[in-house]
């Protein structure tokens, strides 16, 4: 597959006509129409509607520029990457993390590695989980964070710790001073989750297959900080690790959920791949501030470990 069909595929969403996208790529219509219908022919799919005078891109067309606007926003940046390594310019490590990790773990590991370490470029990327394919296909990080499970053949995964499953309320609810709360008594609340295919949406969905309750949302949103902050404005309550509640402690109440439900998070690293002294200071920094999360969460410090088969999460 040809990279330059793949930018010609980008483009021509980009500008909606063959012809905007042919002058920036300064090649001729008929040549860009033989590009597009060749990758669609390699790929076997339809990215273009051509019923009217714009190309519009059909839905498979939309889901598959999402997977591949990552990766070529990275190849946009070998020429930088090379010319940095040719004047032996400042030192650079990549730290990918999922948003549910961004505010409790990742803010506070960039801050202080960048006041310890002045000197080294850091490139911090949040990404959904779901591109965590591309994370590895592109071999761009040195350290990711995310939810587990997450299993690859080129990854290298240990647990940076395992959270209680809590419902989020705003202050002030009826359900806020409990030392926990049951599916029973969600299911009296209306009820928010993520949509249909996300890990928290599954687990969601775990823990109320578990207590035998049918999970019935009133709102279906694609991220836990939209769901978090519909919460605050007094929609409904939902179900989330306590990270992400945490930025608002004065708006969001946490309650854990009985019979308790783990929720596992890890550190990933390409398999095979030596970490320098700057990328050791990294994850050194982000054992430290787990750790401090947790102690901040009342609960006791977890030992990092090499993943494999994962542990069941209900207790």
């Amino acid at each position: 597959m040809k990279i330059d069909a793949l930018r010609a595929f980008q483009l021509v969403v980009e500008h909606g006509t063959l012809s905007a996208a042919a002058r920036v790529l300064n090649i001729s219509e008929p040549a860009l129409s033989r590009s597009i219908s060749a990758l669609e022919r390699e790929l076997r799919l339809e990215l273009f509607d051509r019923t009217g005078r714009q190309l519009r891109p059909t839905e498979t067309g939309r889901a598959f520029l999402q997977e591949i606007q990552p990766v070529l926003s990275g190849l946009e940046r070998i020429g930088d990457f090379a010319a940095e390594i040719r004047a032996g310019s400042r030192r650079r490590v990549r730290l990918v993390s999922m948003p549910r990790l961004s505010t409790a773990i990742t803010a506070p590991v960039v801050a202080r590695f960048k006041a310890a370490h002045p000197e080294v470029d850091l490139s911090v990327d949040i990404q959904p989980r779901r591109l965590l394919e591309t994370w590895i296909t592109g071999q761009r990080f040195d350290l990711g964070l995310s939810s587990l499970p997450a299993r690859h053949r080129d990854i290298d995964t240990r647990l940076l710790f395992e959270l209680p499953a809590v419902a989020v309320l705003p202050v002030g609810h009826r359900l806020a001073k409990a030392e926990a709360v049951t599916v029973e008594d969600l299911t009296r609340e209306a009820f928010l989750t993520l949509s249909p295919g996300t890990l928290l949406r599954q687990q969601t969905e775990a823990i109320f297959g578990h207590a035998n309750a049918l999970l019935r949302p009133v709102v279906e949103v694609s991220q836990a900080m939209l769901a978090c902050q519909l919460v605050m404005q007094g929609t409904g309550v939902t179900i989330c690790d306590p990270m992400l509640p945490s930025a608002w402690p004065e708006r969001l109440t946490c309650v854990p959920i009985a019979p308790r439900y783990r929720m596992a998070f890890g550190m990933h690293f390409l398999r095979g791949q030596e970490l320098g002294p700057e990328a050791q200071e990294l994850v050194r920094l982000t054992r430290e501030v787990a750790d401090g999360f947790l102690e901040a969460q009342g609960l006791p410090p977890q030992r990092a470990r090499e993943l494999g088969a994962q542990p069941s999460a209900m207790r």
